[in-house]
């Protein structure tokens, strides 16, 4: 077999197997497609949950709000967020944002948001982390990020940050509907509800593949070597 071919299917091979491999996961991401019916039906998906591992004993949380037609899912006060951590976990930072202009008061102003500890999510059982934001329509986000730690021993990726409550969910929060005018703006219906996890993706790690991908070029140099003798 010639040097370059050898160098073809090693290449082949290796391109096949980080595809294939499992990997530590670099993020996950929850999508928000169950709802609890104090809304009606509205399409989903209505949001996003990622979760980001920054380190084996740091992670943010970010929901952010989707947008169907002209339904505008964004979140506010009294469960804003609610997510179940695997271990005890301290809170150290939350900020949230809304970009979008109401037809009526204009801009949106979020927040201040509270680390409420464990807490309901209406229909979606008890998780052990909540945040609230304070009043309603007008504080709400349409993204959110809280930075956590782990107290004692350490996540080995991101999939192991969050684990199933009781009710087989790991992260729900509150929803208000809002209209999209069709001219840069969003007018409030007064419906609000609580929403929860569905399909999650799961992100390799960059860092990850390219060990794996080392590992298998050495082994194909190493076979190089000894066909040459």
């Amino acid at each position: 077999m010639s040097r370059r071919l050898i160098g073809f299917s090693t290449a082949a091979a290796i391109m096949a197997l980080a595809l294939v491999a499992p990997a530590a996961q670099a993020s996950l991401i929850f999508t928000l497609t169950t709802n609890n019916g104090g809304f009606g039906n509205p399409p989903p998906p209505y949001g996003t949950v990622t979760v980001n591992r920054i380190s084996t004993t740091e992670a943010t949380i970010t929901i952010v709000g989707n947008q169907v037609g002209s339904n505008v899912y964004l979140f506010g006060d009294g469960g804003t967020l609610g997510f179940n951590t695997n271990g005890a976990a301290t809170i150290q930072s939350i900020t949230g944002s809304n970009s979008h202009t109401d037809s009526g008061f204009g801009a949106f102003t979020p927040g201040p948001f509270t680390a409420a500890g464990a807490g309901n999510e209406d229909g979606f059982g008890s998780f052990n982390q909540t945040i609230n934001s304070f009043d309603g329509y007008q504080h709400s986000i349409n993204s959110l990020t809280v930075d956590i730690t782990l107290n004692s021993g350490s996540w080995a990726s991101a999939a192991s940050v969050l684990t199933p409550n009781a009710s087989g969910n790991s992260v729900a929060g509150h929803l208000f509907l809002a209209q999209d005018n069709g001219n840069g703006t969003i007018s409030n219906t007064g419906f609000t509800g609580f929403v929860t996890d569905g399909t999650v993706v799961r992100t390799p790690e960059p860092g990850s593949l390219l060990l794996l991908g080392s590992g298998l070029a050495g082994l194909a140099a190493l076979s190089l070597k000894r066909r040459r003798r």
